[in-house]
């Protein structure tokens, strides 16, 4: 299904989406699910929104040799060292 808008509700619909770092289609949905009093399946609710949400357990834990550590700390120091290796 496609639904034609007007210019106004488009650009209205675009900037409310870019605000809440979605897109207007999502926020379409959303939209009509709340007025049309639709639920999601349960299962659904759990589903991550954005790719950070998705990625927020797994960005910088997994370390060499697969050892957990959190890469994304002390990566000044790290970098430095990398950068005067010489084998």
């Amino acid at each position: 299904m496609s639904i034609e808008l007007t210019p106004d509700v488009e650009s209205a619909l675009a900037d409310a989406a870019r605000r809440q770092g979605t897109t207007p289609d999502l926020l379409a949905e959303a939209y009509l699910r709340e007025r049309l009093e639709i639920r999601r399946r349960e299962s659904s609710a759990t589903e991550p929104k954005t790719l950070a949400d998705f990625l927020s357990g797994y960005v910088g834990v997994l370390g060499r040799d697969g050892e957990e550590s959190n890469l994304s700390e002390d990566t000044g120091r790290r970098l430095a060292e990398a950068l005067s290796y010489s084998p």
